[in-house]
């Protein structure tokens, strides 16, 4: 064999060799297919205590009537019988962060949690309005004051449905069919959605001032009982509602915290005091409004955090290994202040008033703060869903 002939030989063998394993890798594939998360089917379920949603709740403000999914729909169309296929990655490591915790609906006589079969179990007030209808099952719950809304999937018909006397924070159903929601959140008389197109659909009582501003797009949201913010596509905040606390300027945030300290009625709004805090693009912290003992005194050396929360009388932020690090004053009623239990280590926390919840890394649920009832006695070893 002559060399000219033995060299293209060795091509042909190098070019049939490539082919098989090009063939091979394509056929068995380099990623097994995504394991389908089993229901458990043998959860137990809430009593039947929800309310038809009234035809007499307001109309919407803001956003779009039929938003086009141009992203990551965080609701896609589920298998059958399921509550909601699982929310993708919606590439934003804010809203990624916040969904940790859609488990988590924290009220201030009641909170409603989100179990691993999906199904929604209740703490505190037992009264039939913060009783979640019977067979509920959703990947994601908010609560506010004494009552909740849960996000429902696409062919439910409503996206949004919510169990509580104040139908105020009840979307209309106009409104609940057309969103596209990946992210809801409810106050004391009003609530919003962020869509998937990035738009911010609100409704509630006349006067709540819960109309987005104009053209809003935005990559979270947070509400509270009398206004909102939302981190804007170019990372800016805005907030909005009832003499909001302004952002500092030039803010860039990955996500946002806010609370209304105290449950004031809605002709006292205006009167009562509020902060924000923020995680900055290099995962540092800054706070903002009216600064309660401390609320808004970030400790010097806090450092990166992944996630925050707010509430009444201090702040508080999860280390990147876990570790929550908390500031501002304990509570003004510590005859009822459930205290923080010691070494935690969480995923991810919500506040709400003068409580917290917070997931920790064995998946079980940890609340402490005010308790107004017995909202906060979650007992151990209860876990949540995590998307």
């Amino acid at each position: 064999m002559s060399a000219f002939q033995h060299a293209l030989r060795s091509a042909l063998f190098l070019v049939l060799a490539a082919g098989c394993t090009a063939s091979g890798m394509k056929a068995g594939g380099n990623t097994p297919p995504p394991e389908e998360e089993e229901p458990d089917a043998g959860a137990a379920t809430s009593p039947d205590g929800g309310k038809a949603r009234p035809d007499s709740a307001p109309a919407p403000t803001g956003g779009d009537a039929s938003p086009a999914p141009v992203g990551t729909d965080g609701s896609v169309t589920p298998p059958a019988g399921d509550a909601a296929a699982p929310p993708a990655s919606t590439g934003d490591e804010g809203l990624n962060q916040l969904l940790v915790t859609s488990a988590i609906g924290l009220g201030y006589y009641t909170a409603c949690h989100i179990m691993p079969g999906l199904d929604v179990r209740c703490f505190g007030d037992r009264h039939p309005r913060t009783m979640p209808p019977a067979g509920l099952r959703t990947r994601q719950i908010t609560c506010a004051h004494d009552g909740c809304c849960a996000l429902l999937p696409k062919e439910a018909g409503e996206r949004i449905r919510c169990w509580s006397d104040k139908t105020t924070i009840f979307p209309p159903a106009a409104v609940s069919k057309m969103v596209d929601p990946i992210l809801i959140g409810i106050g004391y008389q009003h609530g919003c959605a962020l869509n998937v197109d990035h738009s911010v659909t609100c409704w509630g009582q006349p006067g709540t001032m819960n109309t987005p501003p104009a053209g809003l797009r935005a990559k979270s949201l947070a509400v509270a009982a009398y206004f909102n913010c939302a981190v804007q596509m170019d990372d800016s905040v805005v907030c909005w509602g009832i003499n909001p606390p302004q952002p500092p300027e030039g803010l860039k945030a990955k996500l946002v915290t806010v609370i209304f300290h105290g449950g004031l009625h809605l002709e006292e709004a205006k009167g009562g005091t509020r902060h924000a805090c923020a995680i900055q693009l290099d995962d540092t912290v800054k706070c903002w409004g009216d600064n309660i003992e401390g609320t808004t005194d970030v400790p010097a050396d806090l450092g990166p955090v992944k996630d925050i929360a707010a509430a009444t009388y201090n702040t508080c932020a999860i280390k990147p290994d876990g570790q929550i690090v908390c500031w501002g004053t304990k509570g003004w009623f510590p005859d009822r202040i459930k205290k923080m239990p010691p070494n935690l280590r969480l995923k991810g926390i919500r506040g709400k008033f003068a409580a917290y919840c917070a997931i920790q890394t064995d998946d079980t649920i940890v609340c402490w703060g005010e308790e107004k009832t017995t909202h906060l006695d979650v007992p151990p070893g209860v876990k949540a869903f995590i998307p």
